[in-house]
């Protein structure tokens, strides 16, 4: 398991964060009384922010996976541990996904509280909460049916964009595994030239195609269907959790190169 200074030092960098932002967002320098309307208008223009640095941090979580085996004693300890090795990577599967979820909404709650302490000692007394409104917007927006402008139910929408987050996460705890130091900026550099690489190919071959053939290139209609999306990102995230446990089966107490293979 990752250590728990590790999740207490994230937790408390997540919370200064978002109740730094919050209160800035208020204008602290204004000692005046703010209306709710006001402090609505405040948050809403810092919840994209906000939404960005969530998909950041639960994304790159994934290369903490094994971020305290940094000593030969560690890994032997790991190695050591009283459970087989899928254990005892699901345990740490989980706390690269599902803990650092929580770890996110919890320290949200709390700073949310911090803010409308503050908020309320520079601003006369009044404050407003992000967990309402973020509540109250929710719930206006399961009021309000969108299906007939996305053409695609809610339950779709919703397990698309929880794959779009969940697939480069995964990619990031195979890069957690496969490299040993900075594996978050190595694995996005690697996942920057490939995408680079698979991009020049794919260009290449259309230029190849053009020039010397009579054959037209195009994307076929069947990649954009949903399900394939969908089959596409689950056999992504199933391939990189296959490998990464097996670069796991792998481990070394003494390893100096830069990979864990």
């Amino acid at each position: 398991m990752i250590r728990k200074q590790e999740y207490l030092r994230t937790f408390l960098e997540l919370m200064l964060v978002f109740t730094f932002l919050s209160v800035f967002a208020c204008n602290p320098f204004k000692l005046e009384a703010l209306s709710n309307e006001a402090y609505q208008l405040a948050f809403l223009n810092i919840s994209g922010l906000f939404g960005i640095i969530s998909v950041i941090y639960i994304v790159l979580g994934g290369s903490m996976i094994i971020s305290d085996l940094k000593t030969k004693q560690q890994k032997i300890d790991e190695l050591l541990l009283p459970a087989s090795n899928l254990e005892k990577f699901v345990a740490r599967a989980i706390g690269s996904t599902l803990l650092v979820v929580v770890i996110l909404v919890v320290a949200f709650f709390v700073a949310d509280l911090l803010q409308m302490l503050i908020n309320m000692l520079l601003h006369k007394g009044t404050f407003a909460s992000m967990t309402v409104m973020a509540k109250d917007t929710i719930m206006k927006t399961r009021n309000f049916d969108i299906t007939p402008y996305m053409g695609e139910s809610g339950m779709s929408i919703s397990m698309t964009m929880t794959l779009l987050i969940l697939t480069p996460n995964a990619f990031y705890i195979l890069g957690g595994m496969l490299f040993r130091k900075s594996a978050w900026l190595k694995t996005s550099l690697a996942l920057v030239l490939l995408s680079i690489i698979v991009f020049s190919l794919f260009v290449g071959y259309g230029y190849l195609v053009y020039k010397y053939t009579d054959y037209v290139v195009y994307i076929p209609e069947w990649i954009s269907n949903k399900w394939f999306s969908l089959i596409f990102n689950i056999v992504q995230i199933v391939v990189c959790y296959y490998f990464a446990y097996r670069i796991y089966c792998r481990l070394q107490a003494i390893n100096t190169r830069w990979l864990n293979i």
